[in-house]
């Protein structure tokens, strides 16, 4: 996965796809480490290892969408994992998004954010699954960030009604990121080559029940 930055309560963002064969048996381990040496990021022996947990693939699928152990390290407790998992179709096509912010809510002490945002897709149950997670963009409320391509299979699992939650944060160092405001839409909604007419969403804090933001956002499917 990616590594997030002093955070013990981590939400990744990686998602991989593993091909399930339901009369095998397939074996899985589950390797948590703390990123102490981000020079030799991919080398796992020179990282401190937080704790590990076991399973089969048949155990992830038959719990149903999230699936909740221990890890433990040297048979102590290290923490909980959770894992989200869905049967995907094949779908090929990907899609170009570029996101901007207008008068984002001010966060930091001398009057500027270092915004980000997260996409989320909506789950059964009303659950959300982090689908993407930007850089952010230094000392700024109106930020542009670059466009990146994502597949519709990991945006939306392929449906182009499902909702989408877009939430922005104001970064920060010490991993203690303020949060702006969020709002929703599908994918439909936000492609004009399928109908949409959406070009700019509100962000809403509902903490302060205050409307923060226009966020737009463009979208194309490829």
């Amino acid at each position: 996965t990616e590594v997030i930055d002093d955070n013990l309560n981590p939400k990744f963002a990686t998602t991989f796809v593993v091909e399930y064969r339901f009369e095998e048996i397939q074996n899985l381990k589950f390797s948590c480490y703390d990123a102490d040496n981000k020079k030799h990021i991919d080398d796992v022996s020179k990282q401190e290892m937080i704790g590990e947990m076991e399973c089969t693939l048949a155990e992830i699928v038959t719990a149903g969408q999230r699936y909740e152990r221990k890890l433990r390290y040297k048979g102590e407790p290290r923490g909980n994992i959770s894992i989200i998992a869905e049967e995907i179709e094949d779908t090929k096509f990907e899609v170009t998004l570029q996101l901007s912010g207008s008068k984002l809510d001010k966060k930091d002490f001398f009057g500027k954010s270092d915004p980000y945002f997260e996409i989320s897709k909506a789950q059964e149950g009303g659950s959300f699954t982090l689908v993407y997670r930007s850089q952010p963009i230094m000392k700024t409320l109106n930020p542009k960030w670059p466009s990146f391509r994502i597949s519709a299979q990991k945006l939306c699992s392929g449906d182009w009604e499902r909702t989408l939650r877009f939430s922005v944060w104001d970064w920060d160092s010490d991993g203690s990121h303020d949060f702006i405001g969020e709002g929703t839409a599908s994918l439909r909604d936000i492609t004009p080559e399928r109908g949409g007419q959406v070009s700019h969403i509100e962000l809403i804090n509902q903490d302060l029940k205050k409307k923060n933001a226009s966020f737009f956002s463009l979208g194309l499917g490829l």
